[in-house]
């Protein structure tokens, strides 16, 4: 019989430093341990450019979900047709080239007024395996 703390320091362990798939795995049950905050341990994940690229885009997808979760972003915002609409839009934004569409989704990311453009921007953001996502996620995680 393990603590969650205990538990959550395990699954942290693999999550820095195992390979691939079991990394990976690992990152559901860290983030949702009843334990410490997973986000640095994400975050230094995330940033490691001696990581794979599919383990450092997974941690990035832990984030996106976190900084939602932080920030109290959740679908109960959306109640519109236009909430549907600026979500739409912020998809078809993420669906540009990188040059054009990570800027932007930044930028809505960190300031949008609207919640459902907000989420959906840090979603296609964590999508997007852009480095700069990391900064911006422990910007808004603090």
């Amino acid at each position: 019989m393990a603590s969650a703390g205990d538990a959550a320091a395990w699954l942290g362990v693999l999550v820095e430093h195992a390979t691939g798939r079991v990394a990976s795995d690992a990152m559901l049950p860290l983030v949702i341990a009843d334990a410490s905050e997973p986000w640095p341990i994400l975050l230094r994940v995330a940033r490691d450019e001696n990581r794979s690229r599919d383990v450092r885009r997974t941690a990035l997808t832990w984030l996106a979900n976190g900084v939602n979760d932080h920030l109290g972003i959740t679908d109960a915002h959306d109640d519109s047709d236009d909430d549907e609409m600026r979500s739409q839009a912020v998809f078809v934004l993420s669906q540009r080239p990188k040059t054009e569409s990570v800027p932007e989704l930044i930028e809505l990311a960190r300031s949008s007024k609207h919640p459902s453009a907000r989420r959906s921007a840090i979603f296609w953001l964590g999508q997007t395996g852009d480095p700069r996502a990391v900064d911006v996620f422990a910007e808004l995680l603090r």
